[in-house]
């Protein structure tokens, strides 16, 4: 099955994401409803989360919270666990959970 998003994208994207319009507006969008809506949260997971670009920005706001990050590709892993090594990572399929 392909999901549309290629392993050796991940690099390319850990360089942009910084500098990039789009990013920074959805990363600070975050950042603002967390701030807003759970201020007082003491753990935060991001399914998805990539290159752990998202995490990494929590971590400076929020550096009390225990970060997990999920990701269906272990190459975007790579990139996360050099950006927050304290964090939790694991490699899943977020399509597959079930209760």
């Amino acid at each position: 099955m392909s999901i549309g998003f290629k392993p050796h994208y991940f690099k390319e994207l850990a360089a942009l994401e910084a500098f990039n319009f789009w990013f920074r507006a959805r990363c600070n969008l975050i950042l603002w409803a967390l701030d807003k809506y759970a201020p007082l949260m003491t753990s935060f997971l991001e399914i998805g989360c990539g290159t752990g670009f998202i995490l990494s920005e929590v971590s400076v706001k929020l550096p009390k919270t225990k970060l997990f990050g999920s990701e269906y590709l272990e190459e975007g892993l790579v990139y996360a666990r050099e950006r927050i090594p304290t964090a939790t990572f694991t490699q899943m399929d977020a399509r597959k959970i079930s209760d």
